[in-house]
């Protein structure tokens, strides 16, 4: 009797479970433009463009510094041969067997590496471009990147140990590599000619080293004869990654404070499906609202996307007053109107109507759904972000 109670009571739940109204989103792609943080005065609609390489002349002096010293190394290594070559043989004999001195080798200068002296052409028309405003020589705003030069800090040997099995045996096997700790600090600077807007970035997190690893070897000698060869072309590709990696860094802060970025954005639009329900109008509140989406950068079609938006928004409101939560047997159940507030929130977000979108999203927090939640959250931070960026445009 018992086990048929427990069977009747896991069919009502398996049978509440499939008659229970499923929400499920399907996701759209559209393009947006990014409003800018940090905007410029209103009548600045370009710049002139400047990449500075302060270290340039520094590594220009170093290289001669090294080039002098290889120079003098290969006439003393020419000198001391010659010295020999004039020692009669008695005298090499006697050298040889007294002080150990042998024929003399070339004197060798250790390969130096120099940071990479960049085309600054390239870093312009690379990552000095803001969209929505012009580039011009005669620009009263001027943008300067300046580029410190990779910078090599400690290199250290690291040993690791590794287990291997050898004759039903368990051995330890060291392994040797390089840890090479290195940086290219930039910086940015903005200044209007009157100066009324000026803004200067150091990029705190480009002044800290990061760490790139050799190869292993189980040999000291292996990794130091790696090393002799591959140096140079070793740290020559650590720093054309980390410049190019810290130089999209800081095109996308110039673009992120100072452009009107084409971007895109994925949404969610919720649906809802059920056998005994009928949910016609929330497919055509989709319709409707992938209509606006499409339009939102549609140059004349501002008119169009705002009424195409706000008719989903009215279906999908009108619904959510069928809302009743002392009944599940509603239409509109828990999840149905989450998923519908979610609908609302980021379809007012888009009309820059952000306390009617706040309100939505805080509706889903009410009705504690996790899976709405999370979305939710992750709703909420790019709202924040839109509405500062729609704010400082008005301001500015």
């Amino acid at each position: 009797m018992r086990k048929l109670f427990l069977l009747s009571i896991i069919i009502l739940v398996l049978k509440g479970s499939i008659l229970s109204q499923k929400p499920y989103s399907e996701k759209v792609n559209f393009d947006y433009i990014r409003l800018p943080k940090n905007p410029l005065p209103k009548d600045i609609v370009g710049y002139s463009g400047e990449v500075v390489l302060s270290y340039e002349e520094e590594v220009i002096n170093a290289k001669k510094v090294y080039e002098e010293a290889v120079i003098d190394a290969k006439k003393e290594s020419e000198s001391q041969k010659q010295e020999y070559k004039d020692k009669s043989l008695g005298n090499k004999i006697v050298n040889k067997a007294l002080l150990n001195e042998g024929k003399p080798t070339d004197i060798k200068v250790e390969n130096e590496y120099f940071a990479k002296i960049y085309d600054i052409e390239m870093i312009k028309n690379k990552y000095l471009q803001i969209p929505g405003l012009e580039i011009s020589d005669d620009s009263k705003c001027k943008i300067i990147i300046d580029l410190k030069g990779f910078q090599i800090g400690d290199i250290e040997e690291k040993v690791k140990e590794r287990k291997r099995k050898k004759d039903d045996k368990t051995i330890t096997i060291n392994f040797y590599k390089y840890a090479i700790n290195h940086k290219h600090p930039m910086s940015v600077s903005v200044a209007t000619d009157d100066y009324s807007f000026t803004l200067d970035e150091t990029f705190t997190e480009l002044e800290e080293y990061k760490t790139s690893y050799t190869s292993e070897y189980p040999k000291k000698y292996d990794l130091q004869k790696y090393w002799k060869t591959n140096k140079i072309p070793f740290l020559t590709k650590i720093d054309e990654k980390q410049t190019h990696g810290n130089l999209a860094k800081v095109s996308g802060f110039l673009k992120s404070n100072f452009g009107h970025t084409k971007m895109n954005y994925e949404a969610k639009i919720w649906m809802v499906k059920h056998k005994k329900f009928d949910y016609s109008d929330l497919y055509e509140a989709y319709e409707k609202v992938v209509t606006g989406y499409n339009n939102l950068i549609e140059e004349g079609q501002e008119e169009e996307l705002k009424n195409s938006i706000l008719g989903a928004i009215t279906i999908w409101e009108k619904a959510l007053e069928e809302y009743n939560p002392s009944t599940k047997k509603a239409r509109i159940n828990d999840k149905a109107a989450a998923a519908i507030h979610l609908n609302c929130a980021e379809a007012y977000m888009w009309l820059n109507k952000y306390s009617e979108a706040q309100k939505h999203i805080n509706k889903v927090v009410v009705l504690n759904i996790t899976k709405f939640e999370n979305r939710s959250d992750k709703l909420k931070a790019f709202l924040k972000d839109h509405q500062a960026r729609y704010k400082a445009l008005l301001k500015g």
